[in-house]
Parts: structure tokens; C-alpha cells; sequence
């Protein structure tokens, strides 16, 4: 409705006529809910909890290393680069714009904002958005092990090293890239994106037979859920909200 409002607007302007809409404040009152409602509401998703988390991971950790060892390296680096973005978006409470690089390649995580200290914790540098006030991006540090025992170093430890014998353990480099078949991760350049793939929609159902026969209960998890969980289990855990 905001579409076709902008457009008679402009048609009235360039015809040098008043918006109708301020000329005639009767069709303002009549169209006031109308240009609001513009689509179906958003539908809020669900959070992961942390019991879904591991189940995940467990999935993720046993089936990436059956399809290496088969020499299904595409499967394998799939699941290994979703795994370790599952796991930053739910304990950095990160949204998945923040995590996957956009076509100018001005937000996402680069190999340069992870540092790892191995059996201590992982800092992560997250470059600011569009929402960020003070346009300066925010550090997160991360313990190497969570304390509910998730191994969120050793998890990105396995990414990085993957990307090295793919030659693409760069500073520059997106830390999440696209596969290409047996060949492992391709490097993306500036004017392409990352897409973000639909793990949760794929995998739940694999876990928990209950998303296979409740399709509307799986369209109710997304990326979003990571940061709804992870802050859910947070909070529970006495991490401070400020």
C-alpha cells in the first residue's frame, strides 16, 4: 500500500498538484490502517534451546565426520561451517546479517575478526550495522568451552584448519563461504554475498521426528532463533543483559 501511495504522490507532484493526502484529510483518515498493513505480520521466532543446541552439534559432529571419511567432502564442509555459525549466533547472540557477508562485503565476520587462544577463549570482533549508534562494531569474547560443556573453540579450530587446506585461511577471507561440490569452499569476492542456508528448516526434522509431522511448528525456527536462545540461555545462566 506505501508503494502505491509513494507513486500517486510522485505522479501529483510531477503534475504540480498537492499530495492527495494532504489536500484531503478525509483520505488520510480513511487510508491510516490501510498504508500500515503492508504484508502479513512477521511471524517472531521460537529460540533454540541449549538441549536442542548439543543435539544439533552431535548430529552435525558425527555426520561431518562419517561423510569426510567417506570422501563426501561437500556434505562435510557444509555442516561444518553451519555448525560453527549455529554456534556463534546462539553464544554471541548474533544475527545472521551479522554472521554471512553482504554483496558490498561491509558487514559479516572475516577470518581477521576471530582470535583464538586456545583452551582459554575466542574473541570476536563483530563490524558495526546499520542499527550500531555509535558505528563502531563490538567485541565478544567466548570461553573455549561453554559452560554447558559446547565446544565452541575447538569447533572454529576445525573451520579455520579446513579453510587452510582449501588455501583460503586468509585475514580478508569471509569466515562462512559457499562450497563448491567435492572441491571444498570458494572464495567470494566483493559484489557477490554469502547465502545464509535454512539449517534449522533441514535439520530439525533429521533430530526431532515432531518437526516431521508439524510443518508450521518447523517455520517458527530461522536464524533468529540462535539470538532469541542463546540470550534466553544467557539470562538463565546470570549473564548480564546491559
Amino acid at each position: 500500500m506505501r508503494t502505491f501511495r509513494s507513486a500517486w504522490k510522485s505522479c501529483h507532484e510531477a503534475l504540480g498538484f498537492l499530495d492527495p493526502w494532504v489536500a484531503f484529510p478525509a483520505l488520510a483518515r480513511q487510508t491510516a490502517g490501510l498504508q500500515k498493513q503492508v504484508s502479513v505480520p512477521a511471524r517472531p521466532r521460537v529460540g533454540l534451546t541449549i538441549v536442542m543446541l548439543k543435539a544439533i552439534l552431535a548430529y552435525m559432529d558425527l555426520h561431518e565426520r562419517q561423510s569426510r571419511a567417506s570422501g563426501n567432502n561437500n556434505t562435510a564442509d557444509v555442516l561444518l561451517r553451519d555448525a560453527v555459525a549455529l554456534i556463534i549466533g546462539f553464544f554471541a547472540m548474533r544475527r545472521s546479517d551479522e554472521l554471512f557477508m553482504n554483496k558490498a562485503h561491509t558487514h559479516g565476520i572475516l577470518q581477521t575478526h576471530v582470535v583464538l587462544v586456545p583452551g582459554s577463549h575466542v574473541t570476536l570482533f563483530v563490524p558495526a550495522q546499520t542499527n550500531d549508534k555509535l558505528s563502531q562494531g563490538l567485541f565478544v569474547t567466548l570461553a573455549w568451552i561453554s559452560g554447558s560443556g559446547v565446544l565452541i573453540g575447538a569447533w572454529i579450530q576445525r573451520l579455520l584448519s579446513r579453510l587452510q587446506e582449501c588455501d583460503l585461511r586468509r585475514p580478508t577471507v569471509p569466515l562462512f563461504l559457499p562450497t563448491m561440490g567435492n572441491l571444498g569452499y570458494r572464495l567470494v569476492s566483493p559484489g557477490v554475498p554469502v547465502s545464509k542456508p535454512q539449517v534449522l528448516r533441514k535439520i530439525l526434522p533429521r533430530i526431532f521426528t515432531v518437526f516431521g509431522t508439524k510443518p508450521a511448528l518447523l517455520a517458527l525456527f530461522g536464524w533468529h532463533s540462535c539470538r532469541r536462545g542463546g540470550a534466553t540461555h544467557g539470562y538463565g545462566n546470570g549473564v548480564p543483559m546491559d
